[in-house]
């Protein structure tokens, strides 16, 4: 499974995406390099559901201080309403 995962060939001729899906094997060839304790995994549902959330998580993972409100606002704005401010 991990060469077809990162057999580029194969996965561009593919109708859809399926690599996206077998993360894991990415993760595993992650953790042979990192300690457990250097990842952190998040969740799309989950940083979909609460950006503010997340983005705590990683400040604290990360070990920036805490994350200002001025800050969290500016991170977790929609994205269209950015696209929107600067046209």
């Amino acid at each position: 499974m991990r060469s077809c995962v990162y057999n580029t060939t194969l996965n561009n001729a593919m109708p859809v995406r399926l690599q996206v899906g077998l993360y894991i094997v990415y993760l595993l060839d992650w953790l042979t390099v990192f300690r457990r304790d250097q990842i952190l995994v998040l969740r799309l549902e989950d940083h979909a559901s609460n950006r503010k959330y997340t983005m705590h998580r990683v400040f604290d993972f990360l070990s920036l201080g805490p994350l200002t409100e001025q800050k969290e606002a500016e991170i977790t704005k929609s994205p269209s309403v950015q696209h929107q401010e600067t046209s």
